[in-house]
């Protein structure tokens, strides 16, 4: 009970972060990978904790600013990249 009520709050939290768009994929909305907090990031598919704080940290280094960008994470391969790359919001004037 107390998880799902924590799973719950980070999912409302990370829905009204302003790194999240509304411009939905399904019922997810994509995200901003240059602000996107480990939050935000474990709220896409296959994306945990670990996961989540690596890409945070690759964007906040600059790693990350195209969806060619996303396999320079440690753990990111070409599938994952794939996956990845449709819940993600790319700014077309980088």
């Amino acid at each position: 009970m107390v998880l799902s009520l924590l799973a719950a709050r980070e999912l409302i939290d990370a829905r009204s972060d302003r790194t999240v768009s509304t411009s939905g994929v399904g019922n997810l909305a994509r995200i901003d990978p240059c602000s996107a907090d480990p939050a935000v990031w474990r709220w896409t598919p296959g994306v945990g904790p670990v996961l989540g704080r690596r890409l945070a940290d690759a964007a906040g280094e600059g790693l990350i600013t195209a969806s060619g960008d996303l396999q320079r994470v440690f753990g990111i391969g070409p599938m994952m990249a794939k996956r990845l790359r449709k819940h993600v919001r790319w700014d077309p004037h980088q």
